[in-house]
């Protein structure tokens, strides 16, 4: 976009140049081609995530370091596992000893799924309006392994006195981890062709007179 501007040299950035490591034949057939720059290897962090307010799947997700020394440009990203080719993603702007993830899309043994439900308590001209929210998720694993999944969802996060949110602690089991942002974490054990529950609860309350939410 015409409106973003990119720092330059000026601005207190470095110039890098990226050599081919040998002699490169191009095709001229108007296709893209891959020319190799450098590479590097690292070891990855691995683990299965779930987000199953947004999606309703278990992802393969890896977290590495660029060990090179120089950065990755923005752009696709191919993915491959042991047995091939898996997928396309894409990165940001990578600097070198930076982390970054990568997704290699859904486990094909996991199954998710998730319900909800709000309950209000009315509230006369001088009590607070509590509603709370029940979240219901479902794992279940078809495969012959043992899969550890992490598990997230979020609740709202109030910046105002009129609005309070708080985890209904004996309704929600297990225990998650809460982090300052309101995402809720937990971490599920399934073993073999097993299934796990989820039972997630907050109440949302607000003062007299409050609206819109």
């Amino acid at each position: 976009p015409t409106t973003v501007e990119l720092p330059g040299v000026d601005d207190g950035g470095e110039i890098r140049n990226l050599e081919a490591r040998g002699p490169c034949t191009v095709p001229s057939d108007g296709r893209p081609n891959t020319i190799s720059l450098f590479e590097f290897s690292a070891a990855p962090r691995t683990k299965l995530v779930a987000y199953p307010e947004l999606e309703l799947r278990v992802f393969l997700t890896s977290v590495q370091k660029n060990e090179s020394r120089f950065p990755i440009l923005a752009g696709p990203v191919e993915l491959l596992l042991d047995h091939g080719f898996v997928g396309w993603t894409k990165v940001l702007f990578v600097a070198p000893g930076e982390e970054f993830r990568l997704s290699f899309g859904p486990d094909a043994t996991l199954r998710v799924s998730r319900a909800e439900r709000d309950r209000t308590q009315d509230a006369t001209s001088t009590d607070w309006k509590t509603v709370t929210k029940t979240v219901w998720l479902y794992l279940s694993s078809l495969g012959d392994q043992p899969k550890t999944v992490e598990v997230i969802e979020r609740m709202p996060v109030s910046e105002l006195e009129q609005v309070k949110v708080a985890l209904a602690a004996k309704k929600t089991s297990p225990k998650p981890k809460v982090d300052e942002n309101g995402f809720a974490t937990w971490t599920v054990e399934l073993a073999p062709r097993a299934q796990a529950q989820v039972t997630f609860a907050f109440d949302l309350s607000t003062a007299p007179g409050v609206q819109g939410l």
